[in-house]
């Protein structure tokens, strides 16, 4: 089988060195291990430029236009002091996701995708319903009652939605 693992989670690189980091690469090895094909899509990919092994790995991020105006939009005043910044990265990397992946998808035509739960993840699931391919969503906790109460967390309304909607 041909597997598309999704970790859209921002904070946690691909080639970390955090818990989180090497779960999504030993989960991808195993699959690899046990025949298959598998390649990794993130929004970071952290230290060093290829996941060891050979899997391949892409890291969607804004182009041409979107990455000046995601820069703007991360600097400016209002995000800086509501603690915007996380949580529109993580709404914006999933519109980015959706573009892009739609191409990758298509070219790659995985057997189904299998996504690390993280907070607005719901670009996988559109693209799973998109392509009619099968979603797996690993949830190691509900990532908003998770984060509930973190100042940080300003659009919890939101993840709650996107949340009720992919575990749905």
């Amino acid at each position: 089988m041909k597997i598309c693992f999704i970790n859209s989670d921002y904070d946690i690189p691909l080639l970390g060195h955090e818990g989180c980091s090497i779960h999504v690469r030993e989960l991808t090895y195993g699959f690899t291990e046990a025949g298959h094909q598998a390649f990794v899509v993130c929004s970071n990919m952290g230290a060093g430029h290829a996941m060891p092994g050979g899997i391949p790995a892409h890291v969607i991020e804004p182009r041409g236009m979107e990455a000046a105006h995601w820069a703007a939009l991360e600097a400016d005043p209002i995000v800086q002091t509501h603690n915007l910044g996380r949580d529109l990265r993580s709404l914006f990397f999933n519109n980015w996701l959706l573009e892009q992946g739609t191409e990758l998808l298509a070219r790659e035509k995985p057997d189904f995708i299998y996504e690390r739960h993280a907070l607005f993840n719901g670009a996988a699931w559109k693209l799973s319903r998109r392509f009619g391919i099968p979603l797996v969503v690993e949830v190691n906790a509900p990532m908003c009652d998770e984060q509930a109460g973190y100042d940080q967390f300003p659009l919890i309304e939101t993840a709650r939605k996107i949340e009720f909607d992919v575990l749905s």
